[in-house]
């Protein structure tokens, strides 16, 4: 645990368990830290602006690879703080998000 957090800021968070060698509390202390309250309001204003903000234009601008992943990772940030979306919501999202113009008539056929 201490070669995966040395040289971050989560390295403070394991400092008073560090000295007993026990990964097991190392790993207790990372997540009562990064699942507090403060990082979980973090992470869902981080995911609302991604959700605002990402859109599929072009494979020059992001592949559609890349814009699956960042919309899958969205989508498990959301299920993660207890606000998931339903499967009828994020297929819809999906497509409203698709804006490449060689895709527009397949989107509205679907």
């Amino acid at each position: 645990m201490v070669s995966f957090t040395q040289g971050e800021m989560s390295e403070d968070w394991i400092k008073p368990v560090k000295c007993l060698k026990n990964g097991r509390k190392d790993k207790i202390s990372l997540r009562a830290h990064f699942s507090g309250e403060g990082n979980a309001t973090k992470r869902i204003v981080v995911v609302e602006r991604l959700r605002d903000t990402l859109f599929y234009r072009s494979e020059l601008d992001m592949t559609f690879e890349v814009f699956c992943n960042r919309i899958q990772k969205m989508f498990n940030i959301f299920e993660q703080q207890n606000e998931p979306m339903i499967e009828e919501a994020k297929v819809r999202l999906l497509l409203k998000k698709i804006q490449h113009s060689g895709l527009i008539s397949v989107v509205k056929s679907l």
